[in-house]
């Protein structure tokens, strides 16, 4: 493979991994405000982590998702982004 093709692969695969971060990150937000929809709508929820015993109502989750999402969400998707940098910022160097 050539190197202008070689390159051209590396862009097209972090340009679609970042993507696909980017619609996780959209989706994701969607999820926890059509949650939050539900719950104005008078849905009723319990959620337990089976690895940490914890458990949950809907109350409690709508408390807290603006802190996961600005938290956790956020920081998750900007690891992602920066290790998509270094991926292909060490490929381009292989290459």
């Amino acid at each position: 493979m050539s190197l202008g093709d070689e390159i051209r692969l590396l862009g097209h695969r972090t340009l679609a991994a970042m993507d696909e971060s980017h619609d996780y990150y959209t989706f994701t937000k969607r999820v926890w405000r059509s949650f939050d929809e539900a719950v104005k709508a008078g849905e009723k929820f319990t959620f337990r982590n089976m690895a940490t015993g914890s458990r949950v109502d809907e109350r409690w989750l709508i408390a807290n998702s603006e802190h996961y999402l600005s938290h956790y969400l956020r920081s998750a998707v900007f690891q992602q982004f920066v290790s998509l940098f270094e991926e292909y910022f060490f490929g381009l160097l292989r290459a």
